[in-house]
């Protein structure tokens, strides 16, 4: 998990799991692994893992954690996955990945060209209606903001975060804000079709421990996709 951010534990990975569903012997590509929190959870779980990534820092983090199970790391870009056979995984998963990748139109093609028949694609991603980089709360200094604004959904926008990593230095990362309709568009033009839809948001005992969380509570800051071909 990206520093001490209780959002993928409490919020993103418990709906992406659910998604996931029993990945055992089925061979997976994890798309943007980063840390390999995804990768490692899936093959504990009896799941062949490729878990891909353009940082070399973090694929040497996630190779020095603790392995469990059969991952291979690999150092490539996700709009680029020729070193792979087409139909070659059962399922590809992309948790935050997707909204960080300027050619996410040749990723998504690539995705679905490496699907094999019957493979479903996993992603989640900053909900494109409620994003926080893009939006905020009003009144903004109240201690309970009544409303969430948003502006300029439409288009596509390029935003800088900077995430600190535990065991990293600090890094910006580039992050592209796209109406959800983009993504829907990609996805149709591909052949993949949504099979579920989930806007997570944390328990309530999550909020208790990690008051943080409590704006994910009212609105959905992340989606979650399961998409198959049609």
């Amino acid at each position: 998990m990206r520093g001490n951010d209780p959002f993928r534990p409490y919020v993103i990975y418990p709906a992406l799991h659910r998604l996931l569903g029993h990945v055992a012997h089925r061979r997976v590509l994890d798309l943007g692994c980063g840390e390999g929190q995804v990768a490692r959870w899936m093959a504990a779980r009896g799941a062949h893992v490729t878990a891909l990534d353009h940082s070399m820092a973090l694929l040497r983090h996630a190779q020095t954690t603790e392995a469990r199970g059969d991952i291979t790391y690999v150092h490539g870009t996700a709009s680029n996955l020729s070193r792979f056979a087409s139909g070659h995984f059962d399922v590809v998963v992309a948790s935050m990945s997707l909204m960080d990748i300027y050619c996410v139109r040749r990723t998504i093609r690539e995705v679905a060209r490496v699907l094999a028949p019957g493979g479903h694609f996993v992603f989640a991603i900053l909900h494109p209606c409620f994003n926080p980089n893009l939006g905020g709360w009003w009144p903004r200094r109240a201690k309970q903001p009544r409303f969430f604004t948003m502006d300029e959904y439409f288009g596509e926008r390029r935003l800088l975060q900077r995430w600190p990593l535990r065991h990293l230095n600090a890094y910006n990362v580039a992050m592209y804000h796209r109406p959800l309709s983009y993504y829907t568009e990609v996805l149709h033009a591909v052949g993949l079709g949504i099979r579920r839809l989930v806007e997570p948001r944390p328990t309530i005992a999550a909020v208790k421990r990690f008051p943080i969380l409590a704006p994910a509570a009212r609105v959905p800051y992340f989606i979650v996709m399961d998409v198959a071909q049609v």
